[in-house]
């Protein structure tokens, strides 16, 4: 991916993100607040905890909502280069390809953490936007 798209590869991440969440405002808040709390995990922590973190800290339907942030995220970090993640259901083995393939490279480890913030930060204001559009 070039210098240039990462914005496009950002806005399309965030789209992905929210795509499947529910036309309600209980679901929009939900999706805001998973999506609020895994951008602060990002900028505090990194790539590797923004991983551990929205599957580690949901329950009930924001499961789904998790998975598709983690899921997202992977592949954005794979557009800008990254090979060998692991997109398996074995946490372990995503934890793992994480640390070898991102962690290990500082240069590769500060870019993805700045897309995953940009895309993360689309994804907040698309779950804000979409709340405020509906009624119940």
């Amino acid at each position: 991916m070039t210098p240039l798209d990462l914005d496009l590869g950002a806005a399309k991440t965030a789209q992905a993100i929210i795509k499947d969440v529910e036309f309600t405002k209980k679901a929009a808040k939900a999706a805001e607040d998973l999506i609020t709390k895994t951008l602060a995990v990002v900028q505090e922590n990194g790539p590797y905890a923004a991983i551990v973190f929205p599957c580690a800290n949901t329950n009930g339907g924001e499961k789904d909502l998790a998975s598709s942030v983690r899921a997202n995220l992977l592949d954005l970090a794979e557009q800008l280069g990254t090979t060998g993640l692991a997109k398996s259901d074995d946490f372990r083995k995503i934890l793992d390809s994480v640390i070898k393939n991102v962690c290990s490279d500082l240069d590769m480890l500060l870019l993805v953490k700045q897309a995953w913030e940009q895309a993360l930060i689309y994804a907040r204001h698309s779950a804000k936007s979409l709340k405020a559009r509906v009624e119940v």
